[in-house]
């Protein structure tokens, strides 16, 4: 896909995230490879509603711009550099059975969240037509945070938000829609039980 336009999608998915209530203000992360190991990324500090395409940050596997900007925090970029590693490097015992990561999202659902806040002890939250989103603390290793990217695509870090790996961005944007709808359903049943 041409830079430009992909550029374009990127903001158009982070402005669909702001409209639903997924992202506030300048808070959460999409990225886009857009050539082996060159990411395009929304930048720390801008609106999500307001992106434009040239707002864009284009890094490199560590996080760094390669417009000589400023690199983005290890601890925000960590996921995401391990999630496009996942098919790039052999890690022992974990082999890939699904399609490569392409994209990557960190959204701020409320009604995921509000669930996660309830049950503060809880290691896999259970919402309905879900299988089990695991939840992990941020500061779990790169062998624990590998396994759970591969084996789910999914997962909640705690004190940052729901983390989701696809192989593109519409894919990311959807499960990010359905895991909060799912949410908000599980809420609305428990009221009623």
């Amino acid at each position: 896909m041409e830079d430009l336009a992909l550029r374009e999608r990127i903001c158009q998915g982070a402005q669909q995230l702001w409209l639903r209530g997924l992202l506030a203000g300048d808070a959460g992360l999409l990225t886009v490879e857009a050539h082996r190991r060159r990411f395009l990324v929304t930048p720390p500090g801008k609106r999500r509603s307001d992106l434009l395409p040239l707002d864009l940050m284009n890094v490199d596997l560590g996080g760094v711009d390669m417009n000589n900007g400023p690199a983005l925090a290890p601890e925000l970029w960590r996921p995401h550099r391990i999630a496009y590693q996942i098919d790039r490097d052999s890690a022992p015992g974990i082999t890939s059975t699904s399609a490569p990561v392409r994209a990557t999202l960190l959204a701020h659902p409320p009604a995921l969240t509000a669930l996660i806040l309830q049950q503060p002890q809880t290691q896999e939250l259970l919402i309905f037509g879900q299988p089990g989103l695991p939840i992990l603390d941020p500061t779990a290793d790169d062998p624990t945070l590998l396994a759970a990217i591969q084996a789910r695509r999914s997962l909640y870090l705690r004190n940052q938000g729901l983390f989701l790996a696809a192989a593109d961005l519409a894919a990311a944007l959807s499960l990010a829609e359905r895991l909060e709808q799912a949410a908000l359903i599980t809420i609305l049943s428990n009221r009623r039980a």
